[in-house]
């Protein structure tokens, strides 16, 4: 998993296939589970989602005939960002909302982050930009309440995008910048998420060009020198 984040997916997708084909080998399936889901994010970061699917899938099967809540939790998870990587909006939603019910019911706050973060990309989708920024700025709370700061800036940006799509456009891309600026300094690549590619570009380049070159790079400037506190401020809406 920390490959597949740090963007090596061909090294991830390797090392989980390698892994899985140990546990089967000692008849372990709650381990070839846990090796499935490693290697569904892989492909859902190398932008194969139908196969990341059908592993997260299996996965979360696996998880469930265990009869473990926790990892139930975690299946959800996982199945949830290729629905959303997949833009099923009418599946993520439901995925999502069980994923937010369990996640609350057992005081798991990454279930929680993950789902609210869910939430705010299918509504990102839709076009519901308020909708999506009061979700994401739920997330970013989740996220930072049980310390992931570098899941912090991707919640961040979808602040910032949401921002941008109801034409608050110096904030949006001045929380862009940060979000940006937080990525880079944790070395959290998504670059391998094409949806969320997607939303930079119905999002933030329009913006871009509604403000002109000159003053969003110099919006993106000021939020990239930011603290991050007060970068988190900003995206909350709780700064002066």
């Amino acid at each position: 998993m920390i490959l597949t984040w740090l963007g090596s997916v061909e090294r991830a997708r390797q090392t989980a296939t390698e892994g899985m084909g140990i546990w089967r080998s000692l008849g372990d399936p709650l381990e070839v589970g846990l090796a499935q889901e490693a290697l569904g994010w892989s492909y859902c970061l190398g932008g194969e989602n139908e196969r990341a699917l059908d592993l997260t899938m299996e996965a979360l099967a696996t998880f469930r005939r265990h009869g473990d809540k926790w990892l139930a939790i975690r299946g959800l998870v996982s199945v949830g960002q290729v629905l959303v990587a997949l833009q099923r909006v009418d599946e993520a939603v439901p995925v999502a909302e069980e994923l937010l019910e369990a996640s609350d019911r057992l005081g798991d706050l990454r279930g929680r982050h993950y789902a609210l973060h869910y939430l705010g990309d299918c509504s990102l989708a839709l076009g519901h930009v308020e909708e999506a920024e009061a979700r994401y700025r739920l997330s970013l709370q989740a996220a930072l309440a049980y310390g992931n700061v570098a899941e912090a800036g991707v919640e961040m940006q979808g602040v910032a995008m949401s921002a941008a799509g109801r034409r608050d456009l110096p904030r949006g891309l001045e929380v862009n910048g940060a979000a940006e600026a937080k990525m880079r300094e944790v070395g959290m690549d998504i670059s391998g998420f094409e949806f969320w590619k997607e939303y930079q570009r119905r999002y933030l380049e329009p913006a871009r060009e509604a403000l002109g070159p000159e003053a969003a790079a110099e919006a993106e400037a000021r939020g990239a020198a930011m603290t991050f506190d007060d970068a988190v401020q900003l995206a909350l809406g709780t700064s002066d």
